[in-house]
């Protein structure tokens, strides 16, 4: 993992909880509560990074077809084709996502000023 790679997904992560904590702790009156809260989740910024989560995705594919018969029309061959493993979290796809949620968040603010 390169040094790269850890500040951007300890940005991420500091980013979300930092985020959860502004929408529903903010306003409790518990300030302990709320200062364990804050130092746990720079705790957590630091250890996440290192966490690696590995989605095994098992698709049946069936090899030994190699011709299938029609009975009204004859024979036709079939072509096998081997599909790839799909990768869901690639970095287009987080930066999309960052990108769609600024986005609609600035329109979520230009609607409440007018």
């Amino acid at each position: 993992m390169g040094m790269i790679e850890f500040i951007f997904k300890s940005t991420i992560s500091l980013k979300v909880l930092y985020g959860f904590y502004r929408l529903f702790l903010r306003t409790i009156k518990t300030f302990e509560f709320n200062r364990f809260y804050l130092l746990f989740s720079l705790v957590f910024a630091l250890i996440i990074p290192f966490i690696r989560f590995k989605i095994n995705m098992i698709v049946p594919v069936n090899f030994n077809i190699q011709e299938i018969t029609n009975p009204t029309r004859g024979s036709f061959q079939v072509e096998v084709i081997n599909a790839e493993p799909t990768k869901f979290f690639t970095i287009q796809n987080i930066f999309t996502i960052i990108y769609f949620s600024i986005t609609i968040r600035g329109f979520e603010k230009i609607k409440s000023n007018s």
